[in-house]
């Protein structure tokens, strides 16, 4: 035995150092990959709410509700998921760097790698519509639904041709009566209107119409259209 392993050897008997049980490495190790994971899965989910509200955007009004449409999209980003998966990726890349051989990868391929990964799971998970319950699981929310207020007051333009709101009742498939997202009421003819994909418009349904304002509070709709991520209630 070397002297310096001798010397530690009795340093260690000197000042009654215990040995840390290997069972505590491993259930660290198990702890921090755990939480990886869930980082990254969580991150795929918030992935997936941002893809369902970007596809939910109505492109083709966008010109008639914003005078200039580039910042008519700046107003439709989902920041709320995108500042919610900015923070997830921020601990993956901290949680990565503390598991064993973490540090020598560069931060810019761990973000990469899970950014890839993270697409590619939220992709599925939006395409398994996920996104569409958990949204009207959020929206019953009060805060929730108030930061997303802004996105959907861009619709509400009635001298435009576009209004949006809740049905609070209806006369067959002749005239409903809309709350628009200002809390303003309307009598909607919808006796000429298409409505998209055959849906089924109930009381309580979150809709946008495209047509005409008729009169203060008077709409004729052209058009009913139902969000893409499907059906949504208040």
């Amino acid at each position: 035995m070397s002297d310096i392993t001798s010397k530690i050897l009795k340093k260690i008997k000197a000042q009654e150092i215990e040995k840390i049980p290997r069972w505590r490495f491993v259930l660290k190790r198990v702890f921090i990959w755990g939480a990886l994971v869930v980082a990254i899965l969580l991150a795929a989910f918030a992935i997936s709410m941002m893809m369902m509200q970007m596809m939910d955007v109505e492109w083709d009004l966008l010109p008639k509700v914003s005078p200039m449409p580039v910042f008519g999209f700046f107003k439709l980003i989902p920041y709320f998921w995108l500042v919610v998966a900015g923070v997830l990726f921020s601990f993956v890349y901290f949680d990565f760097k503390n598991i064993k051989g973490g540090y020598r990868y560069a931060g810019v391929l761990i973000i990469a790698v899970s950014l890839l990964i993270s697409l590619l799971v939220g992709a599925c998970i939006y395409f398994l519509k996920t996104p569409e319950y958990a949204e009207n699981l959020f929206r019953r929310v009060p805060m929730y639904r108030e930061l997303h207020m802004g996105r959907e007051m861009m619709w509400n333009a009635p001298t435009s041709g576009v209004l949006a709101g809740t049905v609070l009742d209806m006369d067959e498939e002749k005239m409903l009566i809309l709350r628009d997202f200002g809390e303003d009421v309307w009598v909607v003819d919808i006796s000429r209107a298409d409505v998209q994909s055959g849906a089924k418009i109930m009381v309580g349904m979150e809709i946008r119409v495209v047509g005409k304002e008729i009169e203060p509070g008077k709409f004729f709709a052209d058009a009913i259209r139902v969000p893409r991520g499907g059906p949504r209630f208040r």
